[in-house]
């Protein structure tokens, strides 16, 4: 119930799986609000999460700080 980050050196896997989104499974009680199930990045560079329980398309960005 979350989509994770694993660095890569070229094709290589490096370094530790790191999470990236999460939140969708509540500890407590064992439920899903939701369940991240594809992943796939836009022309624009967002990356879009489909959620299968949810019925949802995430879209997540990258906001440069200034």
């Amino acid at each position: 119930y979350k989509v994770v980050r694993i660095p890569l050196k070229g094709s290589t896997p490096t370094g530790t799986v790191d999470d990236f989104a999460y939140g969708w499974l509540n500890k407590t009680d064992e439920t899903a609000s939701g369940r991240p199930v594809g992943l796939a990045v836009g022309p624009e560079g967002a990356l879009y999460v489909s959620d299968d329980k949810a019925g949802m398309i995430y879209r997540i960005s990258y906001v440069k700080s200034s």
